[in-house]
């Protein structure tokens, strides 16, 4: 079976499918878009995070958004903290901007670990869009402007 198959196979245990993600990512330059929509709706929060976590060391700039904000609006923390680390490794000043919105909402969220990723990511920012975030952070909650500031 190859190891795609391995990854979005639901009847696999999760650590098996997990060790299919990684062995993808080191060996076969990561997951395809594809496979990443298939995985956002994995049951396994373990799952998830690790595919979100394959598009950051393989190229988070070639995602469309929409996927993206799956892994960003997703319930577990570890999976939106994957992501936002994931995020925080893109380039694309565009894809950036377009993020900047669900960025703000993580800052404050009521998760620590989201919160502080959130504010990591911060510090990746193109100059122009750490403006565009710093005014939108400004109408939110007082949580989410000390996470900007942090």
């Amino acid at each position: 079976m190859p190891l795609s198959h391995c990854a979005v196979n639901p009847e696999l245990q999760p650590a098996h499918r997990v060790r299919a993600v990684e062995v993808l990512t080191e060996l076969y330059d990561g997951l395809d878009e594809s496979t990443l929509q298939q995985l956002a709706r994995s049951e396994s929060p373990e799952v998830r995070a690790r595919a979100i976590w394959s598009a950051g060391q393989t190229g988070i700039e070639s995602l469309e958004p929409p996927l993206l904000f799956a892994y960003l609006n997703d319930e577990d923390p570890l999976v939106v903290r994957c992501a936002l680390e994931a995020m925080a490794r893109t380039q694309n000043e565009l894809q950036q901007q377009f993020l900047l919105p669900t960025l703000v909402e993580r800052l404050g969220d009521p998760q620590p670990i989201v919160r502080q990723a959130a504010s990591r990511g911060v510090s990746t920012l193109a100059p122009a869009n750490e403006v565009r975030l710093l005014e939108q952070v400004r109408t939110t909650s007082l949580q989410a402007r000390f996470a900007f500031e942090l």
